[in-house]
């Protein structure tokens, strides 16, 4: 849970209240179908207290901003970000007016873990789940909130009964999805809950599905046609797609997953700086879990997940050459850490090893039998001693 405690609930939905704006991310199927969500939310309280109406500014930006991370925003009282949060530069500022952000994207944790304990009550971070997630999390809050589990007096605020159909079909997270068809009618019904709007409960479930799955079928033959212009090639153990194209990758990455065996997915396009009026090139990345495509990114000034980033490299690439490079210096580096991590473990700790800080050993009891003397294994497993590796080795640990 987010809160715990009724007062704690009580103090996130008086903030609520006094809301301005909200901005979603409306880039993807999380953050419509978080907008979704949260506005149900947002309807009902201003049933409960109507003089929130009245605090709901619109002086030339949309009130459901569909900004990016990356836009430029005003800064103003009691704003709301729901799967997405202020640029670094706008960030305290925001939380100064009373700003509430609930984020999941890992580029912003540095934030949530700088100004959570001066900002208590109004940073929300979940590295492990959705912007849906999240607001799922607060719609259910919000029914202890008001002491029932239906919002409002019409069943169509039923946050409940809502959850299971999305999660009937997949679509309560519909961020990186490994069954395409799922993902994608996921997707849909985002989209149409925001469309149908009150009437959603007016159609069937059964109906609403196979709307949904029509709204598959069409994506599915442009994906194929998308699919045919996309190069794939093997290169140390990673199969790679590249496609002159940033539209549509994450659900090309998804199709391809399942039907080409990708492992990683390059979108690229070349374009001018605005600002240099220099040549670049734009990179956008989605991947499995075999390979992270944010360890290209990070190394070329980029960011993003593991498993779907972007950059932008100042200058004309030869991109298949250039992303096969990153890949086999990112595989190499990955065998290189194996390897340290299989020599600390079977390393034989000094004789005069003598640990501090609340650490006990007792050396003299083992001197009567070396053979028993302990190894990096007795410090560490296997995965504390690969994090440790990667943070002697890695500047972006």
């Amino acid at each position: 849970m987010l809160v715990t405690g009724s007062e704690k609930i009580k103090e996130l939905f008086d903030r609520i209240v006094k809301v301005n704006r909200v901005h979603f991310h409306a880039g993807c199927a999380d953050g419509i179908m978080a907008r979704n969500i949260f506005s149900l939310v947002l309807a009902d309280l201003s049933f409960r207290h109507p003089d929130l109406l009245f605090r709901l500014e619109n002086d030339g930006d949309s009130l459901w901003f569909p900004a990016s991370p990356s836009s430029k925003l005003t800064v103003k009282p009691n704003c709301i970000f729901f799967d997405m949060a202020p640029k670094a530069d706008q960030f305290e500022d925001f939380l100064k007016e009373g700003a509430l952000i609930f984020d999941h994207h890992i580029s912003n944790k540095p934030l949530f873990d700088q100004y959570k304990d001066q900002y208590p009550g109004q940073l929300f971070f979940s590295e492990d789940n959705s912007g849906t997630w999240l607001a799922y999390e607060v719609a259910e809050l919000y029914s202890s909130y008001i002491g029932t589990y239906s919002i409002g007096n019409n069943e169509i605020y039923n946050i409940l009964d809502l959850r299971r159909v999305a999660n009937l079909i997949s679509a309560a997270d519909t961020w990186n999805k490994t069954d395409m068809e799922k993902f994608n009618t996921g997707r849909a019904l985002a989209l149409l809950i925001g469309q149908i709007g009150n009437d959603y409960y007016d159609i069937p479930d059964s109906h609403t599905i196979d709307l949904a799955k029509q709204m598959y079928k069409a994506s599915e033959k442009r994906m194929i046609r998308h699919a045919e212009k996309v190069e794939i090639v093997d290169h140390c153990g990673v199969r790679i797609g590249f496609m002159n194209s940033q539209e549509d990758t994450s659900n090309m990455a998804e199709y391809l997953r399942n039907t080409q065996n990708l492992n990683l997915l390059v979108g690229y396009f070349h374009t001018i700086n605005k600002d240099t009026k220099e040549l670049v090139t734009s990179f956008s990345m989605r991947s499995d879990d075999t390979f992270h495509c944010k360890d290209i990114s990070v190394r070329n000034g980029g960011g993003g997940h593991d498993k779907a980033s972007g950059m932008i490299v100042p200058r004309v690439l030869d991109v298949i050459s250039f992303i096969k490079d990153e890949v086999e210096k990112i595989q190499k580096e990955k065998s290189d850490i194996s390897n340290m991590v299989d020599r600390f473990l079977s390393w034989k700790l000094p004789s005069d090893f003598m640990p501090d800080c609340g650490i006990k050993f007792d050396s003299e009891s083992l001197k009567q039998w070396p053979d028993a003397w302990p190894t990096g294994t007795n410090l560490l497993n296997a995965i504390q001693a690969k994090e440790m590796i990667e943070y002697i080795i890695r500047k972006d640990k």
